[in-house]
């Protein structure tokens, strides 16, 4: 599990890139959709503890890199939360991180 810690307000992107566990190699994601979800539980079964959630930008496909950032008001949550992000790849779906997503209180 990864965790991300920002700070209220910040909109600044999360950038990744997916690399194969086996080879290390970076993986094309050209063809892939990746949404990041927040929630007030992990791995919740409903959207009902749903905060937040938004589709990332594939920036480098073939390089298997992307990004995503919180709206203003997605940024304006503060607490402990959890986040995970799921690809939607052609044939599956796989969840390639999670963890606790903290906010704490800061600009505005």
């Amino acid at each position: 599990m990864t965790d991300l810690k920002r700070t209220r307000g910040d909109t600044h992107p999360v950038v990744r890139v997916v690399k194969s566990s086996e080879t290390k190699a970076t993986v094309d994601i050209s063809t892939w959709t990746i949404l990041i979800s927040v929630s007030t539980k992990p791995f919740p079964a409903d959207a009902a503890s749903l905060v937040f959630s938004v589709t990332a930008n594939i920036t480098d496909g073939p390089n298997g890199e992307y990004q995503w950032a919180p709206t203003d008001a997605m940024a304006d949550n503060i607490g402990r939360m959890f986040f995970g992000v799921l690809a939607t790849k052609p044939t599956e779906k796989e969840t390639l991180e999670a963890g606790l997503y903290t906010v704490i209180e800061g600009r505005k």
